[in-house]
């Protein structure tokens, strides 16, 4: 599956939350589970995803919140940018973990 048919399925799923900015070709970086109120006040778990564009245009919100999914996303958007970049890049066995620290 490439990125575009994952966006794609995502996209459809009632349960996710895609957080995009429109981007012709959409590249998911970052997914996480939640808890969102929904319109009528009652509470559900959704599965939010944000695109590398999306991240890109609200770094600035995402790096100053300090919860585990902002700061995850702006691990994830740095390594995607340099990946993009074409830099080589190495990937620690628990870069999760030093992403949120």
């Amino acid at each position: 599956m490439n990125c575009k048919e994952f966006y794609d399925r995502v996209k459809q799923d009632p349960t996710s939350i895609v957080m995009d900015v429109g981007e012709k070709y959409p590249l998911i970086i970052s997914e996480h589970d939640a808890v969102c109120k929904l319109v009528d006040g009652s509470k559900a778990y959704r599965t939010l995803y944000l695109t590398f564009e999306y991240v890109k245009k609200h770094l600035k919100e995402l790096k100053a919140c300090p919860c585990e999914a902002c700061q995850a996303a702006v691990a994830s958007y740095r390594l995607n940018k340099k990946i993009l970049r074409g830099e080589e890049v190495e990937i620690p066995d628990n870069w999760e973990e030093e992403a949120v620290q």
